[in-house]
């Protein structure tokens, strides 16, 4: 007969692996994807076996669920025997009664405790070894692997988790912000980068009654006190009416061809063409068509052909890292100004995103209002 220390020791041992294979479950489960690629590019030690379990969910669960439940079996019946030797035929009550709490407490809630608040640290040290247990149990492990993923695909399930969504993201930053992880300006830069795929040409353009426009047939040596006086160094230019704009001058050019007293130049013979957009167009979509095109200024046209404003490049990046200022920009004047609790005047040129941004209201945007 085996003599009780070894069957106690035994014991301590099962249980200690009961707690390895259900920390560890927590711990391959609580690792983000996302985090295990960056640890993989990073070439850091453990990081291809974490990756293989993770690209593989079915065989890592099969794997570590083979462990905790064998070594939760082996424990339990050597429990029993040695309760049996020592209290006699009381002896299996009470070893269910102390398996009960040795499980409880050392094989699933102190390990996963721990290993899910470091899930990450101890996915890369541990996963090797469950991959070494994998294959030493492969036939076994490729038995529950098949019926488990035969099982799932019954519930029309996945093993897979689904992508990642916007709103996740969110939570994660305001997360990092609360946990100090995140300065209060790189939580709003990812929440405008965000915001950026859904925001609509017509709300970042500056309107047409705010446009600086030359005429294309003005001749360069007439547009020069106009220009000097206005702080851009793109113009459009229009050709009958200001709804006709045939394209842009960069005020470069206009310098180059003045240096060479081209006198009878005109703005247009020296223009570039622009980007025409409609203004319910995303900015994202403009931003890489203006990338592509190599031009930093792009005319914004209503659902008749009009020209509705305009919209730089300058624009489109601001709306990711907020307003760029440079030396030629001048302060705007008060847009709004409170008189009394119930009544604000404000300019009659201001969007109504604004206000809304502004006193969190909830007037209506839309071309009918």
């Amino acid at each position: 007969m085996v003599e009780l220390w070894v069957e106690l020791s035994a014991l301590a041992m099962l249980i200690t692996l009961s707690g390895f294979f259900s920390g560890l479950e927590v711990a391959l489960v609580g690792t983000r994807k996302s985090t295990v690629n960056q640890l993989l590019k990073q070439k850091v030690k453990g990081a291809k076996a974490l990756h293989k379990l993770k690209s593989n969910p079915g065989w890592m669960m099969a794997s570590v669920n083979l462990g905790n439940n064998v070594v939760n079996v082996g424990s339990s019946a050597i429990a029993t025997s040695a309760a049996l030797r020592i209290f006699g035929n009381d002896g299996l009550a009470i070893a269910v009664g102390i398996m009960t709490f040795l499980i409880l407490v050392f094989g699933e809630i102190t390990p996963k405790t721990y290993c899910n608040a470091n899930a990450t640290k101890v996915a890369l040290r541990f996963s090797p070894i469950l991959i070494i247990f994998g294959y030493i149990f492969w036939p076994v492990v490729k038995v529950l692997e098949i019926i488990t993923k035969s099982l799932v695909k019954i519930t029309g399930s996945s093993y897979h988790s689904p992508p990642i969504t916007e709103e996740e993201i969110r939570g994660i930053v305001e997360q990092g912000l609360a946990d100090k992880a995140l300065e209060k300006d790189e939580s709003e830069l990812v929440h405008s980068a965000l915001e950026f795929d859904d925001t609509v040409i017509r709300s970042v353009m500056t309107p047409r009654t705010k446009m600086f426009t030359l005429p294309a047939k003005m001749l360069l040596f007439d547009a020069l006190p106009l220009i000097n006086k206005n702080p851009h160094s793109r113009i459009p230019i229009f050709g009958q009416t200001q709804d006709d704009i045939v394209g842009f001058v960069h005020v470069r050019d206009i310098l180059t061809h003045i240096e060479k007293e081209d006198k009878m130049i005109t703005l247009e013979q020296v223009s570039r063409k622009p980007v025409f957009a409609s203004q319910e167009k995303m900015v994202s979509s403009l931003l890489k068509e203006m990338k592509g095109r190599k031009t930093h200024m792009a005319i914004v046209m209503d659902e008749h052909g009009g020209v509705e404003g305009l919209v730089t490049f300058e624009d489109l990046i601001e709306e990711i890292v907020g307003d760029i200022e440079d030396e030629t920009d001048h302060i705007s004047p008060k847009e709004f100004e409170s008189v009394d609790r119930d009544t604000i005047i404000t300019n009659g040129d201001i969007e109504i995103y604004k206000i809304n941004e502004i006193f969190k209201s909830e007037l209506p945007e839309g071309d009918d209002y």
